[in-house]
This record gives structure tokens, C-alpha cells and sequence, in this order.
């Protein structure tokens, strides 16, 4: 109706999503996982359900793996892709070290190695030692939801579009929703928005990247009539699953940034199971 709602982090419609200068990365709990090389042939891997619209990916890990890197880099991420075996190797290290082990952390580790089961550090997109010129991560345990209070979290508002404004090149403009991409014989020819004060403006432009999460973008190419018999459909989601358990001695310890430690083991090649996921503390 118009009016404005605050909606608190302890209220209902709170959620971890965020429409803000980069996008979702200033309140996600930033892990900075790479695709497995199975992930991107699941069709050929599984076989495809009937009635389903599974299918390869038309690109591989390898095809991949220079850009993960670059991204790796340029965002700023901590871990250990030595510990990563269950990938090829790497052309080169993260550029920052494993965030310290928390005490969950630490008996996730016991637990594994008394079952025989590979751990790993979790990949991080957080400032574990000072970098690029922002501080590490004072462990506050809040990343999920919240926005940085150190600014030590990694995304696209303090990395890429900061290093893009510093440039000289590139003009920042924020309060405002775009309506529609603009069209112009067959070609995108710019877009049409509405500015902090509701008024429409259009940008022309050479170019036009559509990046506004798997919901969005399909909803604004969809209002722009851009369609095909895909857009807008076969959206997949992942899932956690929880599981608690009971210890004769404290667990919680109250440090962040939160996951510290991982098996991947049941990535896939699971008995009866369509892929399968890893167990992270």
C-alpha cells in the first residue's frame, strides 16, 4: 500500500537476502565453494528423471577453473586448496590462509578423523589476515544476514564495483528499480528505471548485463519480453539439512565467522542418491 516497513532481525520477514549495492554478497556467510567436476554432468552422471528437464552443463570444470581462480583473487578468499582433493589441483593457492578453528570446528574434526573420514577448511570470501587494504575478521559470528561491522566480508560492494567507481569509468547509482530492458531491433539497447524519487529515466547503453540473482533476472527479462521456453523455469535451489547433537561438555564457543571445517566426501557416488552435499559445522 505504499507505506514503509522495518522489519527487525529477530521478526518474522526478516530474511538473508538483500536489495543493496552488492547484491545479496554484503549479508551472506560468504563460502566460496568451486563447482565439482560432477555438478556439471548430472544428466550423464545420474541419467535423466522422467519428466524432467535435467541436463549437462554445455562447459566443464576446466572450461571454469581460470575464472574461479581470478575470482578467487580479485574477491579475496581464505582456505587451503592444497586440502582440496576432492578437485583437480590448483593453479595457485587462495590468496589468504584458513580462518582459525573454531572449538565446534575443532570437534567436527575429531569426529571425522575417528570415522576415517578427509576434512577440509571451508573456503571463505573473509579477510583472515588484513588484505587489500581492509582488516580480518574479528569473528563476531554474525556474517549471515548481517552487513560487516569491520567491512573484513568480501563482496561485490567493497571489491569490484568500489575498484570500478575508483576508476574514474564507472557511475554508481543507487535507490533505484529497474522497470525493463530496453529493446531496439532485436538488441538491447539500454533500460528504463525509477530513481529515489520515483521518476522513470532511461540509460542507453552499448551493452546491457543482467545480474540480479536467478529470481530477478528472469523476472526483468521477462517484463522486458525477453523470453524462450526457458526463462523463468527449471530453478534449483540447494537444501540444508540440519542435524544436533548432545556433548557432555560446552560445543558452542561463540566465534564466527561460523563454518570452519567440512567433509565433501559425499559430494556424489552415493548409493541411491542424486548427488549429495557436504557436512560443514
Amino acid at each position: 500500500n505504499g507505506q514503509e516497513r522495518v522489519v527487525l532481525p529477530w521478526q518474522e520477514g526478516y530474511q538473508a537476502n538483500a536489495a543493496a549495492v552488492g547484491g545479496g554478497t554484503p549479508v551472506y556467510g560468504a563460502q566460496a565453494w568451486r563447482f565439482h567436476p560432477k555438478d556439471f554432468k548430472m544428466a550423464t552422471t545420474y541419467g535423466v528423471p522422467e519428466g524432467s528437464s535435467l541436463a549437462d552443463w554445455p562447459i566443464g570444470y576446466d572450461d571454469l577453473a581460470p575464472y574461479y581462480e581470478a575470482v578467487e583473487h580479485e574477491l579475496g578468499v581464505c582456505g587451503d586448496a592444497g586440502a582440496m582433493t576432492h578437485l583437480p589441483p590448483y593453479g595457485r593457492d587462495y590468496p589468504m590462509p584458513p580462518q582459525p578453528l573454531t572449538r565446534p570446528g575443532a570437534l567436527h574434526r575429531r569426529g571425522a578423523a575417528a570415522l576415517g573420514w578427509s576434512t577440509v577448511p571451508v573456503p571463505l570470501a573473509i579477510n583472515s589476515v588484513p588484505h587489500a587494504g581492509r582488516p580480518a575478521c574479528i569473528r563476531c559470528q554474525h556474517c549471515v544476514g548481517f552487513v560487516c561491522p569491520v567491512d573484513a566480508k568480501n563482496g561485490a560492494h567493497n571489491t569490484f564495483i568500489a575498484r570500478a567507481i575508483a576508476s574514474g569509468k564507472c557511475d554508481l547509482i543507487t535507490d533505484a528499480m529497474v522497470e525493463r530492458v530496453q529493446m531496439r531491433d532485436g538488441h538491447a539497447a539500454g533500460v528504463s528505471y525509477f530513481d529515489a524519487e520515483g521518476k522513470r529515466t532511461r540509460a542507453e547503453a552499448e551493452v546491457v548485463v543482467v545480474a540480479a540473482s536467478a529470481v530477478e533476472t528472469a523476472r526483468l527479462l521477462l517484463l522486458s519480453g525477453i523470453t524462450n521456453d526457458n526463462i523463468g523455469r527449471n530453478l534449483q535451489g540447494h537444501v540444508y539439512v540440519g542435524a544436533v547433537g548432545l556433548f557432555e561438555a560446552e560445543v558452542y564457543d561463540g566465534l564466527g565467522p561460523g563454518v570452519t571445517t567440512a567433509t565433501t566426501r559425499w559430494s556424489h557416488d552415493n548409493d541411491g542418491v542424486v548427488g549429495g552435499g557436504m557436512l560443514a559445522d
